[in-house]
């Protein structure tokens, strides 16, 4: 089993970051170029830290009942909290089709259909082959074999074809689009994405650590002027 992880100061920034985006797409004063700047990452941004702060267990059945109090517990609260003031009031009542339906829809969790709290069941069902991907990575790793890049690339291809899935069909089913119940059609995306965050702590991260110490030295002597000359520079 790896080792626990401790909380880390930068990760919970970017949370922070990706989770102020997510506001902000919410707002009706919102503007489309506005979100052309934050819409492209945020949520990828989740998912990178998702595999960045991944800890595996070696038991599956501990591994997601964790999960599902992390996840599936508020997913289901606020869910319906959403969909059941939602039907009390909205300021777009035609969005709504009544709370039978809507609550079918939700439990169904196909997106873009009354889908409340999504990318918590979507990030749910992700863990579920992540796991098992990272389990054959340090099977792979105690044999002496080392599959990073086999697994990075696969990845990549899967979440290409996903998107050329999404594109090439996206009327295909009576709902109106292409979406999968329960947001399957998003795991090539959030493989790719958990995949990156995962092996750039446990592979990569040394390096731009080293990066990072050859620039603070390039900066050093800028440090020391600015602290002799403050109003200067």
């Amino acid at each position: 089993m790896e080792k626990k992880n401790r909380r880390i100061e930068w990760v919970d920034i970017a949370k922070f970051i990706c989770a102020l985006f997510v506001l902000l797409t919410h707002l009706e004063t919102n503007t489309q170029l506005l979100g052309k700047i934050y819409e492209p990452f945020y949520l990828n941004g989740f998912l990178f830290l998702s595999g960045y702060t991944f800890t595996y267990r070696d038991d599956f059945s501990k591994f997601i009942r964790h999960k599902a109090k992390q996840l599936l517990i508020p997913w289901l609260f606020f869910g319906l909290l959403v969909v059941i003031t939602g039907n009390i009031y909205s300021p777009t009542p035609g969005s709504h089709q009544g709370l039978i339906k809507d609550l079918m829809w939700f439990i169904i969790q196909i997106r873009e259909r009354n889908d409340a709290m999504w990318f918590l069941s979507a990030l749910f069902v992700a863990y579920i082959p992540f796991y098992f991907v990272i389990r054959l990575y340090l099977k792979k790793k105690e044999e002496g074999k080392d599959i990073t890049w086999y697994l990075l690339i696969f990845s990549f291809v899967l979440y290409f074809l996903g998107l050329e899935y999404l594109l090439r069909f996206p009327y295909l089913f009576h709902w109106g689009n292409g979406n999968i119940p329960w947001h399957i059609e998003y795991i090539p995306n959030a493989l790719f994405f958990m995949l990156n965050g995962y092996f750039f702590r446990n592979r990569f991260e040394k390096h731009f650590d080293r990066f990072a110490a050859f620039r603070f030295l390039y900066l050093l002597p800028f440090r020391q002027c600015q602290t002799v000359f403050p109003v200067a520079l």
